[in-house]
């Protein structure tokens, strides 16, 4: 068996597994780019709103792009920004009712996806794993 190399299959991994969210994506005509998922996730499901610096330094993005996402997703009706803060730099955002419901889509693609991933491994297996991957993100993060 030819040796590959390490990084290379992880990149394969997220390569196929990016294809396969786009496919379930666009089979259930959901608007919404797969890079911008994270915006779902990243929101409370709460109901409540999380003020517009603090989502672009959870997200780590520009201030530009994130403000471009958030007018896609309001004009679509997932996000709703509010201004009540005293200082008209301060913009609050949530999601919507709406969202929430492709929120849950999300979450149900991923475990589809993740299922597929570690189809044949036992729950002792899985947890191991995902401990491992927590300890090299972690790992990663530290020489950022």
């Amino acid at each position: 068996m030819k040796s590959q190399c390490v990084l290379s299959m992880i990149n394969e991994i997220n390569s196929l597994a990016n294809d396969r969210i786009k496919k379930e994506l666009s089979g259930l005509n959901i608007p919404v780019l797969i890079n911008h998922v994270p915006l779902f996730y990243i929101l409370p499901d709460d109901g409540s709103s999380m003020e517009f610096r603090h989502l672009r330094e959870k997200w780590q993005i520009s201030k530009s792009s994130l403000s471009d996402i958030l007018t896609k997703y309001e004009e679509l009706g997932y996000v709703e920004k509010d201004a009540t803060c005293h200082d008209k730099r301060c913009v609050h955002i949530h999601l919507t009712k709406e969202a929430l419901i492709l929120k849950k889509k999300f979450m149900a693609i991923e475990a589809k996806v993740l299922s597929i991933m570690v189809s044949g491994y036992s729950d002792q297996e899985r947890v191991r794993l995902e401990q491992d991957i927590v300890s090299i993100l972690d790992n990663m993060k530290k020489i950022q």
